[in-house]
């Protein structure tokens, strides 16, 4: 039978007492702190995780600053896009009476002065301006998307990249949509999409016509070609043809597609951008998106859409200008004044869409945030119930132990003579 000197019993002793001061230092500091985990040695196996669920919640808060920008941004657009709505329900409805009907000769004067207030609206809002940058100017921040020439009389696009579109990140790999281009709100697009099969020989041939108006309401017709010239390569020819079919414009331009994304890659070796095809003196603008086009080795299906058939903006100022001169408006001219509130009615729907998909983005956001929280609290929060339960148990044993000592360690050799 081993015999226990007093030696060691004065040591177990003391580690004991020391190993429950220190947990019951550490239940307190865990108490006061209201957390499991203050320094990687408390867990090892767990502060790994809390770590990483830390980075998820602070990458959460980032995307939701994001999308807060954004909201602000979107709902400007929405203003801007609803005030020249507005403006052009004014218009049309001050336009309508020339319809068939006789007009009294100083209504001209009354006419030209509402347009011009519509036109100096319209364009200032075109040019409106959201954090110092242009809401409605693609990826050029730094040029007013749209511009007025006096000496032709016509509006154009000036920015370099009005077609460029904005991006925000709402999640790790997620990326939203958020701005709305000049171009498809001011100016008529000719937007071609769908798919060319890969497969199509050498020599194949795609045509298209589509009508578009100048200022005047002249007629002209946009004839184009895609025509296979190599392995995912095509030549793009175009024609346009005034009423009398003359060729007024005409280009040709070589589009090469990437095999791996089956995306355009280059147009005449540069950047993919769509074509501005304008003759000032012609008072004809108008733009040839074909971004949405892929090479596929589906079946060759290739749909076309219009927004507009002629500039609004330049239409109103030639009309404007022709009032001055007793010229009343023509037909041609004020069908492309009523078919513009619905475009715009089109870009401000484009835009709350827009808005919900980073609504719903952000509700996906606070799920998860509460789903992260949850367990980074289970991780590193503590049970309070629980915290105090083994606070008393360890007080009760550290009482205990003072109580022994009273009797333990004052004794010496003469206790046991």
């Amino acid at each position: 039978m081993t015999r226990l000197t007093d030696i060691q019993m004065n040591r177990n002793y003391i580690s004991n007492y020391n190993f429950i001061r220190s947990d019951l230092f550490d239940i307190q500091t865990k108490i006061a702190s209201q957390q499991n985990v203050s320094k990687p040695s408390d867990n090892p196996s767990e502060i790994g995780s809390i770590m990483d669920l830390n980075e998820l919640i602070n990458s959460n808060v980032s995307y939701q600053k994001n999308i807060d920008n954004k909201f602000a941004q979107i709902n400007e657009s929405i203003a801007a896009l609803e005030t020249v709505h507005e403006h052009s329900l004014n218009i049309m409805s001050k336009l309508g009476h020339w319809k068939n009907t006789i007009v009294a000769a100083n209504e001209n004067e009354t006419t030209r002065k509402a347009i011009e207030l519509t036109l100096d609206a319209m364009l200032e809002m075109a040019n409106t301006k959201f954090d110092g940058q242009y809401l409605f100017g693609g990826t050029d921040f730094s040029t007013p998307p749209v511009g007025f020439d006096p000496t032709d009389g016509v509006f154009s696009i000036l920015s370099q990249d009005v077609s460029g579109e904005q991006y925000t990140r709402i999640a790790g790999n997620i990326k939203a949509h958020v701005n709305v281009s000049a171009m498809r709100v001011f100016m008529p697009v000719v937007k071609q999409s769908g798919n060319i099969n890969s497969g199509e020989p050498v020599g194949f041939a795609y045509n298209k016509v589509e009508t578009q108006y100048d200022g005047n309401g002249n007629e002209y017709q946009f004839d184009y070609t895609w025509t296979k010239t190599g392995a995912n390569t095509f030549e793009m020819t175009y024609d346009v043809f005034d009423d009398a079919g003359a060729s007024v414009l005409n280009g040709s331009h070589e589009i090469v597609f990437d095999p791996d994304t089956a995306e355009i890659a280059s147009v005449d070796g540069g950047k993919p951008q769509p074509l501005n095809i304008r003759d000032a003196a012609l008072k004809l603008d108008f733009f040839y998106d074909f971004a949405s086009v892929r090479q596929t080795s589906g079946v060759t299906q290739l749909a076309e859409f219009v927004n507009q058939r002629g500039n609004p903006l330049t239409v109103l100022q030639t009309i404007k200008d022709n009032l001055a001169a007793d010229i009343r408006p023509n037909n041609n001219q004020l069908q492309i004044i009523d078919d513009f509130p619905q475009v715009i009615v089109d870009q401000t729907t484009e835009a709350g869409e827009l808005y919900n998909r980073l609504d719903a983005g952000e509700k996906i956001l606070d799920r998860q945030d509460l789903v992260l929280q949850e367990l980074r609290s289970k991780k590193q929060d503590v049970d309070m119930a629980t915290a105090i339960m083994d606070l008393q148990s360890r007080e009760y044993h550290l009482n205990a132990m003072y109580k022994l000592s009273s009797k333990l360690l004052p004794q010496s050799i003469l206790d046991f003579m």
